[in-house]
């Protein structure tokens, strides 16, 4: 779960960062009544957005237990990205009401515009590491289980071991490297993995246990 919460963080920090450079070096040229107005403004919007943040992160973390990681990034992100528009759309509201010099709300469009760029940017490696996922598990399912029928079965355990490291609820695998890791006498990893086919509903994992695991 802690590993899940920090692939979710460490996007969501580098923005947070950007976008307090970005506002930082435009405050440096208003005056001291601009900042201060500035200043209210930006600790009621980190109140806000701290708190979404939060629930945002704690969500996400509790159904990382249940679901595969990468099927939760496109959501999340997803979810960032109204969270931004709408944290971004209440700041500026705020700030046209402190009758802050024009050049300044300019400025700060434009710095909207480039922060959002940079989210669609994180967004698409994302979804080009899904598409990668999706599109190469079917391959290397193929491949471990044609290692599996010519009997080389320490080079399938590795495909395996690949596959349930990006999906470890998928049966099938769960089972066939059971079966190799029995096949090469590493008799308790085999078991160990029946007994996590088992739990997930498997009937040929509950059948196998019977025959090898007494």
């Amino acid at each position: 779960m802690i590993s899940s919460v920090f692939i979710y963080l460490i996007p969501s920090a580098f923005i947070s960062f950007l976008a307090f450079f970005l506002s930082a070096r435009q405050t440096k040229k208003l005056d001291s009544g601009s900042k201060a107005a500035l200043f209210d403004n930006y600790l009621f919007i980190r109140k806000i957005s701290s708190g979404s943040l939060l629930v945002v992160l704690s969500i996400f973390g509790i159904c990382s237990l249940y679901f595969e990681l990468m099927q939760l990034v496109i959501p999340f992100m997803i979810v960032m990205i109204l969270m931004s528009i709408s944290l971004s759309t209440i700041s500026y509201r705020r700030i046209k009401k402190s009758n802050l010099p024009e050049e300044y709300l300019k400025n700060s469009r434009k710095n909207k515009i480039f922060l959002f760029s940079v989210i669609f940017i994180i967004l698409s490696f994302y979804l080009f590491s899904v598409y990668r996922q999706v599109t190469n598990e079917p391959h290397l399912e193929i491949k471990a289980y044609k290692e599996l029928e010519d009997k080389h079965y320490k080079k399938a355990i590795r495909i395996y071991d690949q596959l349930l490291k990006e999906n470890n609820t998928n049966v099938d695998n769960l089972v066939n490297r059971a079966y190799c890791r029995y096949s090469i006498g590493d008799h308790k990893g085999a078991v160990n993995d029946w007994k996590k086919a088992q739990k997930l509903g498997s009937k040929v994992a509950k059948e196998n246990l019977k025959m090898f695991a007494n």
